[in-house]
């Protein structure tokens, strides 16, 4: 989302409810669709269909919006020792 926030994509202030979240994305999806918006923009036709997606789901609004207040914050994968051996015996 490259720097803006899932509720400044919206429109909304942070920690609307789930109404007001549904509210504004349809009345922003509608006016840039591709196919039948008055300005279509693709691009921000993904960018708000992104941000209603994390942002209607518990789990990811939270990791969401976990992720933008602590921009280092990352989700590590933890693989182990047997299966990074097996990767490295395919690449070599």
């Amino acid at each position: 989302m490259a720097g803006k926030g899932l509720y400044a994509v919206l429109g909304i202030e942070e920690g609307a409810d789930l109404p007001t979240i549904k509210r504004a994305y349809r009345r922003l999806v509608f006016s840039v669709h591709p196919d039948v918006g008055a300005t279509p923009d693709p691009g921000r036709f993904h960018e708000i269909n992104e941000a209603y997606e994390i942002l209607t789901d518990q789990e990811r609004r939270r990791f969401g919006t976990r992720a933008e207040a602590e921009p280092t914050y990352r989700r590590q994968m933890v693989v182990a020792p047997a299966t990074l051996r097996a990767i490295e015996t395919c690449i070599i």
